[in-house]
């Protein structure tokens, strides 16, 4: 599916409070058990931001460039929409938060098993805020951790009056991954599996 894109005064204002709000997510969970119907997520973030001349933003360049990343269960996309809007419905859909000066960052999330989507992507660079719909599929298994993959994300100021500002790829590095989670989880001993976040 391919990323639209909208700007409004109402949306700003809903990206400027999510962005505020999101949750920083941590990669460590701790002794963690997993209930019989739960399972978790470990992916990283990258992102990257383009000015009209295609030339990359540096790290100090606009001080505020921060984004949120919407999910909840595969469902109806009219259920989803609404998510960012009235809050979330359950520990089953929420919010990632980060910023695009961050090198890389580095997701665990402890769900219900099922499948997913990363609907929405939110963003506030200096002055312009925004949001762009998304589809990114993945699966929770239960009682094992899923890596889901390393997710890049381009923004271009050029194409937002297209309505296509986003470059998303997701790539394979679970070594660096497991390296992570292991460092950060030491007494987790759950079976890690690999199932890519589907674009």
């Amino acid at each position: 599916m391919r990323p639209t894109f909208s700007i409004s005064l109402a949306i700003a204002c809903i990206v400027c409070a999510s962005c505020a709000t999101a949750p920083r997510d941590e990669a460590a969970l701790g002794d963690t058990v997993l209930r019989e119907n739960e399972g978790i997520i470990i992916f990283s973030i990258v992102t990257n931001s383009y000015n009209s001349f295609d030339e990359k933003l540096a790290g100090d360049a606009v001080p505020n460039r921060d984004y949120v990343l919407d999910y909840s269960p595969a469902t109806g996309l009219a259920v989803r929409q609404i998510v960012p809007i009235f809050g979330t419905f359950g520990s089953s859909s929420g919010s990632i938060g980060g910023n695009m000066r961050e090198p890389e960052k580095f997701v665990v999330k402890r769900l219900l098993a099922g499948e997913y989507s990363i609907f929405k992507f939110h963003m506030s660079l200096g002055s312009i805020a925004g949001s762009s719909n998304t589809d990114l599929r993945f699966t929770v298994t239960p009682n094992k951790v899923t890596y889901l993959g390393k997710v890049q994300i381009d923004w271009y100021a050029k194409q937002v009056a297209f309505g296509r500002p986003l470059s998303i790829v997701v790539s394979d590095d679970l070594n660096n991954a497991v390296k992570i989670f292991k460092e950060r989880n030491p007494g987790l001993g759950y079976e890690i599996t690999t199932n890519l976040i589907r674009n």
